[in-house]
């Protein structure tokens, strides 16, 4: 608007010039940011513009503005995402999430937390210092099989998370004990069945199967 009685302050026409007017069009008065245009206070935080008023009789007035741009909380950038990681039954495992996996334009401090994909608790084994951004922990025979951990960086409102897949690969452990469920037989029956021979294994779980040998001084008495 124009404040000078001798200009008058009615059929203004304004127009833009400068460097920065080619982000910002005029609809009547309004100075507004195109359409096709969003501005960043990090790339770049003011904009000057001139602006040319005319009056009906051709007279023109011009006035510097420079435009602000405030700088609003930027939700963390998910940079590279979480490798897949795999690791044996009963060794140990450790896993830091890279410093440059999320940044913050705003240069805020992130911090860090970990949880399985659906939000629940971490299993017993797997532990996530958030200080350091480290997994550890050594899975057992129990843990065999795949996970989806999710990793949440938040600048202390705004989060941003990735999810990775981690999976414990089982490792065949040695049968513990053999059981016979029988051991005794009466006498004179040729063929007679002493009993049922199970096997204890951590692998039972996973499908192990186990053939048996007999030996020892009375062996070739008996078959399996």
């Amino acid at each position: 608007s124009i404040i000078d009685t001798a200009f008058g302050n009615t059929n203004i026409t304004y127009a833009l010039s400068g460097e920065d007017a080619t982000y910002f069009v005029l609809e009547g008065n309004t100075i507004k940011l195109k359409s096709d245009f969003s501005a960043d206070y990090e790339t770049k935080n003011s904009y000057t513009l001139t602006v040319t008023a005319t009056n009906p009789a051709g007279e023109t007035a011009e006035e510097k503005v420079v435009v602000k741009i405030a700088n609003v909380n930027e939700t963390p950038i998910l940079n590279t995402a979480l490798a897949n990681q795999s690791n044996q039954e009963d060794a140990a495992f450790s896993f830091t999430v890279p410093i440059t996996t999320f940044t913050d334009i705003d240069g805020d401090t992130l911090n860090y937390s970990a949880s399985l994909s659906d939000g629940s608790a971490l299993p017993a084994w797997l532990s996530f210092d958030a200080s350091t951004r480290t997994f550890t922990g050594t899975p057992l025979n129990a843990d065999v099989g795949a996970i989806n951990v999710k990793v949440t960086t938040s600048d202390g409102s705004l989060s941003a998370s990735d999810t990775f897949t981690l999976t414990v690969v089982n490792t065949n452990d040695d049968p513990t004990a053999v059981t016979l469920s029988a051991t005794a037989i009466d006498e004179n029956i040729s063929g007679g069945v002493i009993g049922n021979l199970t096997t204890s294994d951590d692998d039972n779980v996973h499908g192990d199967s186990h053939t048996y040998v007999l030996s020892g001084v009375d062996a070739d008495s008996f078959e399996v």
